[in-house]
């Protein structure tokens, strides 16, 4: 926004400078008393510097309101970029509609826009009657239309959503949702990451490779030398070390016969298990121990896992639903980041 100002600056400058020569020139020709090296010289410099702050002085409100008008536009929108770029074209007298949150590229032609369009490689406002400038981008902050005035080409390289302005980059999670804050927890502690730039797919179960890998994440990571632990645990995948260092820390065990199973959902009690050992395996203190005689389905819960249901639940690490636990339904991502969270917090 800065550049727009100085280019109008300039221009006034350059207009009253222009004048000033003129009738300059005209006042030497009448009377021989004001050289022509003063007017080039001395005068010229009082008339640009005089020219530049009459500019300033006028161009400032226009500036203010549209530096206020460009914050508003963008105020809790966060960009959104999408895996590859979508190549669009249209003909002249086609009509465009960009939706609210609607962020393109330009690439050639022209457009009649109707409705605010923010020019964000400029930083300001598309002006009525101006054209859309090959290479910048754009952002709609409100419904836009634009009539194409030649055949002309864009890029939609992404969307804008509404957030908080934190940089949670996911598509999928939105500030109204109830996991909103633990994946915002998750993400920001760098234990989980979507399942691309954009997605972090909230609902879709938690996978055991997946949930190994948060927990050696929470461990900070530790050097882990590859060991064939589990026969379905290769070396060289995103979940091989991390798997291994699970198994060889006593937090995992497998499923039998030196089979892990890392592409299997987790259900509700082996996330409890897993926790407990998590517990067990960093010294803390795992004697608390809670009711289960209020769920309906605490019959449910396999010998195998509970007493670590029982603890998980005496912490608020798993929580009812509906007056279940559930012990056998598959976790999503969005349930494990709630579990993890709250395991965190009881840490300290």
């Amino acid at each position: 926004m800065k550049r727009w100002v100085m280019g109008l600056t300039a221009a006034a400058v350059l207009a009253v400078a222009l004048g000033g020569g003129a009738m300059g020139a005209a006042s030497g020709r009448e009377a021989s008393l004001v050289s022509r090296s003063y007017l080039e010289g001395t005068f010229l410099q009082q008339v640009t510097h005089q020219a530049s702050q009459q500019a300033q002085s006028l161009l400032e409100p226009a500036y203010q309101q549209l530096q206020e008008t460009l914050e508003q536009s963008a105020q809790g929108y966060l960009w959104q970029y999408s895996a590859s770029f979508s190549s669009q074209s249209g003909g002249e007298g086609e009509r465009l509609t960009l939706g609210q949150g609607s962020g393109v590229v330009w690439r050639s032609g022209s457009a009649q826009v109707e409705g605010a369009l923010v020019d964000l490689t400029l930083g300001a406002e598309v002006a009525p009657g101006d054209s859309l400038q090959p290479s910048h981008r754009y952002l709609a902050p409100e419904q836009v239309s634009l009539t194409l005035t030649a055949p002309s080409s864009w890029w939609v390289e992404g969307l804008w959503r509404q957030g908080d302005g934190t940089g949670l980059p996911f598509l999928d999670v939105s500030v109204s949702d109830w996991y909103y804050e633990p994946v915002h927890y998750v993400y920001e502690q760098g234990l989980y990451r979507g399942i691309s730039a954009t997605i972090f797919s909230p609902q879709s179960p938690m996978q055991r490779g997946m949930l190994t890998t948060v927990l050696h994440r929470l461990a900070g990571s530790p050097e882990t030398a590859y060991a064939p632990l589990f026969t379905d645990v290769p070396e060289g995948l995103w979940y091989s070390l991390p798997t291994v260092w699970a198994g060889q820390t006593g937090v995992v065990a497998g499923l039998g016969n030196q089979v892990f199973g890392p592409e299997d959902y987790v259900s509700r009690q082996q996330i409890a298990l897993i926790l407990f050992r998590y517990a067990q395996y960093v010294g803390l203190d795992v004697s608390d121990r809670g009711s289960l005689d209020g769920f309906s389905d605490s019959a449910q819960v396999a010998p195998w896992a509970r007493e670590a249901v029982s603890w998980a639940v005496s912490l608020g690490i798993i929580r009812g639903s509906d007056g279940l636990i559930l012990p056998d339904n598959n976790a999503s991502r969005a349930e494990v980041a709630a579990m993890v969270q709250r395991f965190a917090d009881w840490m300290g």
